[in-house]
């Protein structure tokens, strides 16, 4: 009986050290990195003619004299209400009697299929926008290219929140680090 306990807890052992090793969502959303170790994203290549026009949906932050601690805690924040962590919403806008769709239960859901995704990116993005502009960060184009080395849109899809972490600690320190050379693009 003994070697069997001791054949089974030997076979545990590991299973629980992995588990241990890994990290919950809510530890990730806590994780503080050390700037140092975070690579610091090239924009300075410039961007193209064409890419201006898409300035409102591909842009990075940044506000001079802040370091990347409260740089993290500003992009956080203001990602977590971006991803709807935190309902600013008035009681009003969810009321069953404010809500009718006019082309039925049918109509409703082939609107959400077509139309929700990318009016759920472009709430993201505004949200996320006047969050940082409140706390004082200007904003900067980048090409979708660049965009999308760093970022990701409303919930990161397929990304984990490992992933979404690191791409905010990436984000702090282009808003914390040298000034950007383009001209501020305001809200």
């Amino acid at each position: 009986m003994k070697a069997l306990l001791v054949a089974v807890a030997a076979l545990a052992w590991p299973a629980c050290a992995w588990a241990q090793a890994e990290r919950s969502d809510e530890e990730w959303r806590a994780w503080q990195p050390d700037p140092a170790e975070i690579a610091l994203v090239d924009v300075a290549g410039g961007t193209r003619p064409d890419e201006a026009d898409d300035f409102d949906k591909y842009f990075y932050f940044h506000r001079a004299d802040t370091g990347f601690a409260q740089a993290l805690t500003d992009i956080r924040e203001c990602d977590a209400r971006a991803r709807g962590f935190w309902r600013v919403a008035s009681a009003a806008a969810s009321n069953d009697e404010n809500f009718s769709t006019p082309y039925g239960l049918v109509g409703g859901a082939a609107q959400a299929l077509i139309f929700g995704p990318a009016q759920d990116r472009l709430a993201r993005r505004a949200t996320l926008r006047r969050c940082m502009f409140f706390k004082g960060y200007g904003r900067y184009g980048v090409g979708k290219d660049m965009w999308e080395s760093f970022n990701f849109a409303r919930d990161g899809g397929d990304l984990g929140e490992e992933a979404m972490q690191r791409m905010l600690a990436q984000q702090a320190r282009l808003a914390s680090g040298p000034q950007p050379a383009g001209a501020e693009l305001g809200l």
